[in-house]
């Protein structure tokens, strides 16, 4: 059984919902409630084409912030142009502290942290005053954090924000943010980049047995932004909710809390509906 408050209703099977659920969530509400977003802020955003920092640029821009995105490749820093990123670092070929000493001298106002190691010393180096450091993960591997000298000086002193983020502690924040999202989809406010597989050997992921493939190109690294995948009939992405009709047509629900309904396996969301 599952209750009506882990669900939420969607206006049709639109692959591209899946990328709200954990990407869209933490995005959005990992910005607005730690990183307190104004309009004029420099937001730097780690990791800025892949599933969440997509999301991320886009919700900062529409709060009025200055977007830096930090990126690997051309390929990422095209898409992250056309989502309005006013500035894209591509850290292969540009030296990232060089960058940020040039170009944003009195720093930045709020970073989004996923790499960690050298990375993540180097931004809290360039945090402005009054500054906001998400730590959200450690995509290099690198699990222990970097030693500053005197962290709690230069946070007390530039009156700066260290914090850790998990979306797991803000669930009474999914329903309303989620709303707004699908709401922003449906409306074409919100870019939504998917993965399906399309470009790889085997093609799309269609049906169940894809979702090895699906797991494997994620270990390649070659996703490009959220993953997801088509499912059959008899377990699609999005179930419908204990039969009920509106309309003569079935109401579809994206679930947004439990995983009695979705399973998250390594990135990749498999909801098996009704």
């Amino acid at each position: 059984y599952v209750k009506p408050e882990d669900v939420i209703p969607v206006p049709s099977l639109n692959p591209k919902f899946l990328g709200l659920l954990v990407s869209g969530l933490t995005a959005t509400i990992g910005l607005d409630e730690l990183g307190r977003i104004q309009k004029g802020d420099k937001v730097l955003i780690t990791a800025s084409a892949g599933g969440t920092g997509h999301i991320g640029v886009q919700w900062a821009k529409r709060k009025g912030a200055y977007v830096i995105g930090l990126t690997s490749s051309p390929e990422k820093a095209k898409l992250l142009t056309e989502l309005g990123t006013d500035r894209v670092i591509t850290y292969k070929t540009e030296n990232l502290d060089e960058v940020l000493t040039k170009e944003f001298p009195h720093g930045v106002d709020v970073i989004w942290e996923t790499i960690g190691g050298q990375v993540y010393e180097t931004l809290f180096n360039h945090l402005a005053p009054k500054g906001r450091l998400l730590i959200i993960g450690s995509i290099s591997g690198q699990l222990t954090w970097p030693t500053i000298d005197n962290l709690n000086m230069k946070l007390l002193s530039g009156s700066r924000t260290l914090s850790g983020f998990n979306i797991s502690d803000h669930k009474a924040l999914f329903g309303k943010h989620v709303q707004q999202l699908i709401g922003d989809v449906v409306n074409n406010k919100l870019r939504v980049v998917l993965d399906l597989g399309q470009n790889t050997s085997e093609g799309e992921f269609v049906g169940i047995e894809s979702v090895v493939s699906g797991v494997e190109v994620q270990y390649m690294m070659c996703k490009f932004a959220s993953q997801a995948m088509n499912l059959t009939v008899s377990a699609v992405f999005i179930g419908v909710y204990e039969d009920r009709l509106i309309d003569g047509q079935p109401v579809f629900v994206l679930p947004i809390n439990g995983t009695h309904v979705c399973d998250r396996l390594q990135g990749i969301v498999v909801c098996v509906g009704q």
